[in-house]
């Protein structure tokens, strides 16, 4: 980071090696001065209270200060629009 010149980098983990929400908070709280990290969580089920119960964690304890939202993974389960009750609330829409 220091050779290109950035000052702060951002980190984030997908779906393919699980969550990782914790081991990202961890890392970022050693350098917090020049990484963020972004939590991720399971859209295609975020209505569901361990979901968001797993996002407000990451956010409290974990040091994310933002969240990853893919909408194209919401189809995982028969989902088919944020608009279905309950992804309102974690979209912010």
């Amino acid at each position: 980071m220091d050779y290109l010149g950035v000052n702060k980098g951002v980190i984030s983990g997908g779906h393919t090696y699980g969550r990782l929400n914790n081991y990202l908070g961890e890392v970022a709280g050693r350098f917090p001065e020049r990484l963020l990290a972004l939590a991720s969580i399971k859209e295609w089920k975020a209505d569901d209270p361990a979901v968001q119960d797993e996002l407000i964690t990451a956010i409290r304890e974990n040091r994310s200060t933002r969240f990853v939202f893919r909408y194209s993974q919401i189809h995982r389960e028969g989902r088919h629009e944020l608009s279905e009750t309950g992804f309102l609330t974690v979209s912010g829409a």
